[in-house]
């Protein structure tokens, strides 16, 4: 009985860490900012793109209960910065529209960084 139970707990204890590590994790360095120091991904906000596969434009939906200043970046599939540009998230669930019209269809990684955190989210653009 005391192997089933140690089992168990250990299980749970296992899935408990890699459900964190899925969500909650830290590093030394951001690979598309070249910022140094501990960087946390999807601390505090949460984000989604809508219209993905995109043609024209996307919208970048963000879920944060504080004020907020996002710098977004946009990285083709080869990490290549495409373009960048600053959003004030005023709190609270907002929108941004973002124009993808002029960029070449193919996979993109669009970067939301703030001081706490950054998070990448994936975009297809199509012809």
């Amino acid at each position: 009985m005391k192997k089933i139970y140690a089992v168990i707990t250990a299980a749970i204890f296992f899935l408990g860490v890699a459900t964190a590590q899925q969500n909650y994790y830290t590093t030394e360095a951001s690979n598309n900012t070249g910022k140094t120091g501990p960087v946390i991904y999807n601390a505090g906000s949460q984000m989604a793109i809508i219209g993905n596969p995109a043609r024209n434009a996307i919208i970048l939906q963000v879920s944060n209960p504080n004020n907020t200043k996002y710098e977004l970046v946009l990285y083709s599939s080869t990490g290549e910065k495409v373009t960048s540009l600053l959003y004030d998230h005023p709190g609270g669930v907002s929108t941004k529209t973002i124009y993808v019209s002029d960029l070449k269809p193919g996979f993109y990684y669009l970067d939301a960084i703030n001081k706490n955190e950054v998070q990448s989210l994936k975009l297809v653009v199509q012809q």
